[in-house]
């Protein structure tokens, strides 16, 4: 028998505001604007530049809070890339983020053979972040997995405009001497009574810092530009928050959302969620399993063959404000 399941009907079932729903948002940016794949956008240097891929690992992930205390999540691997750079953390004990701490790239403890809990990388489930990608994150069982991989065309000629027949550059970083920890204190989002958010940005063009995109051609190593795009981590400012940061008015808080499981079939319906532009269900490693726009201000969708686990199903409205999420657990 199907059971049926809200926000309301979560609460009352004993689940207490002390923990919350927690998100981390790591929006890519270029300059001022948000990066788009395929794009033209303008590096530091002034040289226009549109990218293929950009992919990386964030690991290591601690969140401080309430006074600094540490909410050690290091077990935990998240992939982030251009279309899904928004990370589930889960339901969290927490009141007040102050800080969080993580690291660029897979740590050296399962990174490569002669790590000792290194595992093959086809024994990992194919939804993992660590399992077999497109592109590849992995370069071999000895070099272990890249922890930030780019790629693009630069404009040769100088018009403002990169074309696909220009140069093509490629920076595929590895070595567990590049892995880049990161602390970073942040101002979070309240953005509704059981929901935490913290809005990151991450500055493309700022982790490209001295490299030159027309003369820098394919590298996949550990030295040279591939060290010194993992060493910018570092020196430069590749991640912060906007001065603006967590003084957001949450969005009007409109129409309501339930779900419908059993072991074969997830249902998610929404009613009187109005001006709603897009949904989307996140599975716990914070990778969007599914994202649509909504015909109606009603509605459902469904979902067949869902992994076990826990899962958030978000609708934002057509200003990209989250105006409803719910907590799913799948069977």
């Amino acid at each position: 028998m199907k059971k049926v399941f809200s926000a309301i009907a979560m609460m009352l079932c004993g689940i207490s505001f002390s923990q919350k729903n927690v998100f981390i948002e790591i929006l890519p940016i270029v300059g001022s604007t948000p990066l788009q794949i395929g794009a033209n956008h303008v590096d530091a240097s002034g040289t226009a530049f549109k990218l293929d891929h950009f992919d990386y690992y964030l690991s290591n992930l601690h969140v401080i809070h309430d006074g600094g205390q540490d909410l050690d999540l290091s077990d935990t691997i998240f992939l982030v890339e251009p279309s899904n750079y928004v990370l589930y953390l889960g339901f969290l004990n927490v009141q007040n983020i102050e800080q969080i701490n993580f690291g660029i790239g897979v740590p050296e403890a399962i990174n490569t053979s002669s790590s000792p809990a290194a595992v093959d990388i086809s024994t990992w489930p194919s939804n993992h972040p660590l399992s077999f990608q497109d592109p590849s994150m992995y370069w071999g069982w000895l070099s272990g997995y890249m922890h930030m991989i780019i790629g693009g065309w630069a404009d040769v000629n100088g018009d403002g405009t990169a074309e696909n027949t220009e140069n093509y550059f490629e920076l595929h970083n590895l070595g567990n001497q590049n892995y880049a920890p990161v602390s970073l204190p942040v101002v979070q989002s309240n953005s509704y009574p059981d929901q935490i958010d913290i809005h990151v940005n991450c500055h493309v063009d700022t982790w490209l810092n001295a490299v030159n995109l027309v003369t820098c051609g394919i590298k996949h190593g550990t030295t040279g530009l591939n060290s010194l795009v993992m060493q910018n981590v570092l020196t430069q400012t590749v991640f912060d928050q906007s001065p603006n940061a967590g003084v957001n008015t949450p969005a009007p808080s409109t129409g309501s959302i339930y779900y419908s499981t059993d072991a074969w079939l997830l249902e998610i319906f929404w009613k009187d969620m109005l001006n709603a532009g897009k949904g989307e269900l996140i599975d716990a490693s914070g990778k969007i399993v599914k994202s649509f726009v909504p015909e109606h201000s009603a509605g459902s969708t469904t979902f067949s063959e869902l992994e076990s686990g826990v899962y958030v199903f978000n609708m934002y409205n057509t200003n990209k404000v989250l105006i409803r999420s719910i907590k799913i657990v799948q069977q």
